[in-house]
């Protein structure tokens, strides 16, 4: 999760899980929800479990390893900044499909 985009599909399915999971005790038993899952993933303060979306979670963690790559000098930054940024620091550009 923090190191690729993961599909929309696969969140939505994982979030159904965890709430059926909240709902039943059971990842695969379905109930009609009672609390809304906004409500739900409010922070403790105001009321919620605080438990985050998938989603944010996601581009979380994506944006912190960016964060890192372009501010570490380890061999893991020096890498990535191989990968994606030329000599002279511009982004290199390419559009790849994927089966994804």
């Amino acid at each position: 999760m923090s190191i690729h985009r993961w599909p929309t599909s696969s969140i939505k399915e994982w979030e159904t899980l965890m709430r059926n999971f909240l709902g039943t005790g059971s990842p695969t038993e379905t109930k009609k929800t009672t609390v809304a899952c906004d409500k739900v993933c409010k922070p403790y303060e105001e009321g919620g479990l605080c438990i985050r979306r998938l989603r944010e979670l996601n581009l979380t963690f994506l944006m912190k390893l960016g964060w890192h790559v372009l501010n570490e000098n380890n061999n893991f930054a020096d890498l990535r900044r191989s990968k994606y940024f030329t000599i002279d620091n511009e982004v290199i550009k390419c559009n790849v499909s994927t089966s994804i």
